[in-house]
């Protein structure tokens, strides 16, 4: 009996040993201890690369519960945010500061374990600037670059015929940021990477996530104004490659060649990338030359410099000098712009205007053809309407009138021009002692429907819609807007006969960035929009169109610094429309992109984007679908903006009304060329004294040029333009001006 007691206890102790043994290998290491048996592994790390700030999972055994460290990089190994830890995962963050390859985890009881098979990536995630000139700093911000000098180098690529640039005079390097000299660049723009060497368990090399970058190539000049010059006066040099910004290493150089004296260091007052104005000494006299450089000085021959431009002459003489300068810039407080009109017409409706007090608004009349017009402008307001008694607007000329002279002190003005011969009518407004201006041609024939592609009540954003009932009968008016989240339902009332009234668009959409707006009526009516921002600080403006299409051209556009050009498309359709952009610039054509626009909805397209740092940009706008397109350029951090609607069909003829060249204001004309062909164009002005013939010349296919009136009519102040193609054309004026 007791042998056999004994043996039953020792096999209940050795199955408590058993299941003792059983439950601690099973329970977590966190409640065992540390284990000296058992060590961290590192089985993958997912992704195998990554860049700074990107999270990675780190899977294995043995970590333990209890968080312990990762590092990352092997030259300088650096400690990760962790996320998540466990026995088998760990998720960390690649800290900015990492470079190379490794991953190491380190346990709450010091025992390591390093994963070679792990790198971390160059990130760049800013360049400035991002357009240099020859020996400008430039700095590069990311991440993982190292430290280790030669191993590390910014690179430069092009597509066009596979350029890469290398070796970039680096002039600081740490694994977060670095610094070049733009210098020795050929001119261009670039994809801009860095590469970096990484060992794991080969040696290799590996690029970084590319930007556009561009380098400013030599200076070239193509002409001085005027030429010969009179002492004194103000002498325009025109070329490119200037540079975005006035660089301290500017310089321009003139040079007497009949005494080798060499004049340089002006003073300027305007600078842009095309062309450099400063005052010259009133003892010059004869025949000089004009050189610029950039990077360095420009002394005397023998000229080096790190960038230096071609030659041009000049003659300097000691007649009078001229009584305004052609060329010369306002402040630009204001803009406006309009699309031209292809056909003269009767009767014009402009929907929008006022003269409230500090506010401004002019009637302007072209008259295109040889005889006199009989004119007759009524005004209309929400309460009255008044006739205003005949005038003559003289054969090829332009005439002005004044709302105010009628109205004066009156908000809320329609306007409606009745000629007996095809003319012309445009109208604009300036408020706040024309610190903003809006501007647009008028509407030839009322319409049941209208379309307005523009539109934003965001916060600083006004949007009005303008609807003018011209008939003898009440017109029962719907408004539906339209954002890129579907259409919202706006107002529905009557416009009584031969009256008008405006619709706040924030009443019914506030707080949206895009707004389109469709306007339906049961009688024929005319619709106008126009926008405020930023207290008012600027303004812009545009009739409606009553037509959809699939194909849209719009003659301006800009993306030089201080520019914003944004193309707006409205889709009232019920399927949505795949659009496709495409720009014009005086090199030719470049494709931009090809998005979805829901139905009835709104997209906003950045022209920048596409073509960054373009002075002269037109685009067309092509759809499966038809829709509606205009645009909004903005300059100089939005202290001024203009806009317009596109047209359907380009014409080989085009009228454009309003026009003015006095010292405080600045008339552009832009023709869009987008045949395949070059194209001939003939440019003439309608002024008070009668018509003056402009330029004449061939514009290139798939193009845009810029016409400054100024260059033919200077100083007038009422001006009109024709243009005419052997090709269909597209033509838009926009004008600048001064406060007053």
């Amino acid at each position: 009996m007791k042998a056999g007691r004994r043996l039953r206890i020792v096999m209940s102790t050795g199955l408590v040993l058993l299941v003792a043994m059983t439950l601690l290998a099973l329970a977590p290491a966190a409640s065992r201890g540390d284990n000296p048996w058992s060590y961290p592994f590192i089985s993958s790390v997912s992704p195998p690369s990554a860049p700074v700030g990107s999270l990675i999972t780190i899977n294995g055994s043995d970590f333990f519960d209890s968080p312990g460290s990762v590092t990352l990089g092997s030259v300088a190994p650096a400690a990760a945010d962790i996320v998540s830890w466990s026995e088998s995962k760990i998720e960390a963050i690649v800290p900015q500061d990492a470079y190379g390859g490794s991953v190491t985890v380190t346990r709450s009881d010091g025992d390591a374990y390093p994963f070679v098979d792990f790198y971390v990536e160059a990130s760049v995630t800013s360049v400035f600037p991002t357009i240099a000139v020859p020996g400008q700093t430039v700095t590069v911000k990311g991440g993982g670059f190292g430290d280790g000098g030669p191993s590390t180098e910014v690179q430069l690529y092009k597509e066009v015929g596979a350029t890469t640039v290398t070796g970039m005079n680096v002039t600081q390097l740490t694994n977060t940021q670095i610094k070049f000299k733009a210098s020795d660049i050929p001119g261009g723009t670039y994809q801009l990477y860095v590469s970096t060497y990484v060992s794991t368990v080969t040696i290799f090399r590996i690029e970084s996530n590319r930007t556009t970058f561009t380098a400013e190539g030599n200076p070239v000049l193509e002409g001085a104004s005027p030429n010969p010059c009179p002492a004194g006066a103000t002498l325009t040099v025109k070329g490119g490659g200037f540079g975005e910004v006035k660089a301290s290493d500017f310089n321009i150089e003139l040079y007497d060649t009949s005494t080798g004296e060499s004049y340089d260091d002006f003073d300027f007052f305007e600078w842009t990338p095309d062309s450099v104005r400063f005052n010259t000494i009133p003892s010059f006299e004869g025949e000089f030359k004009i050189i610029v450089s950039r990077g360095m000085s420009c002394p005397s021959p023998p000229r080096q410099a790190a960038q230096v431009s071609n030659e041009i002459d000049v003659t300097f003489t000691r007649d009078p000098i001229p009584p305004e300068d052609i060329v010369g810039q306002t402040s630009r407080t204001w803009g406006h712009d309009s699309i031209g009109t292809t056909s003269p017409a009767k009767e014009w409706y402009l929907a929008e205007a006022s003269t409230a007090p500090n506010e401004e608004s002019w009637i302007l009349v072209q008259n295109p053809n040889v005889t006199p017009a009989n004119v007759t402008l009524t005004y209309v307001t929400s309460s009255a309407v008044k006739e205003m008694p005949p005038d003559i607007v003289e054969g090829n000329s332009r005439k002005t009138y004044n709302v105010a002279d009628a109205l004066p002190s009156t908000p809320g003005i329609s306007v409606e021009v009745k000629s007996d011969i095809p003319v012309v009518a445009e109208k604009a407004v300036y408020g706040n002692n024309r610190t903003w201006a809006h501007e647009s041609i008028g509407v030839s024939k009322p319409s049941k429907v209208w379309y307005l592609a523009e539109g934003c009540t965001a916060a600083g954003f006004e949007g009005r819609v303008a609807v003018m009932n011209p008939g003898n009968s009440d017109a029962n008016v719907a408004l539906t807007y339209m954002t890129p989240s579907g259409p919202v339902a706006g107002p529905a009332e009557t416009i009584p006969a031969n009256s008008r009234t405006s619709y706040d668009i924030s009443a019914n959409v506030p707080d949206e960035w895009s707004v389109s707006t469709e306007v339906k009526s049961d009688v024929p009516v005319v619709a106008e929009r126009a926008m405020f921002g930023n207290n008012r600080t600027w303004a812009h403006d545009s009739i409606g169109v009553t037509g959809k299409s699939a194909v849209w051209y719009l003659a301006e556009g800009c993306t030089a610094a201080n520019f914003e050009t944004w193309v707006l498309v409205q889709n009232p359709g019920d399927s949505p429309a795949n659009v496709t952009l495409t720009y014009m610039t005086p090199s030719g054509a470049v494709p931009g992109p090809t998005e979805s626009v829901g139905p009835k909805s709104r997209r906003t397209f950045e022209v920048a984007k596409d073509v960054p740092g373009t002075w002269e940009v037109s685009i067309r706008v092509a759809s499966d679908q038809f829709v509606i397109a205009e645009r909004a350029l903005y300059g100089n951090n939005r202290i001024w903006a203009h806009d317009s609607v596109g047209v359907t069909i380009p014409n080989s003829s085009w009228f454009l009304g309003e026009g003015c060249t006095l010292p405080w204001l600045e008339t552009w004309v832009l023709v869009q060329n987008p045949n395949d062909q070059a194209t001939q164009i003939k440019i003439t002005y309608n002024t008070t004294s009668g018509a003056v013939a402009g330029p004449a010349e061939t514009l290139p296919a798939n193009s845009r040029k810029t016409y400054n009136p100024a260059h033919t009519v200077n100083n007038c102040a009422d001006i009109s333009t024709k243009v005419e193609s052997d090709n269909p054309i597209v033509v838009e004026r926009a004008m600048y001006g001064d406060q007053r």
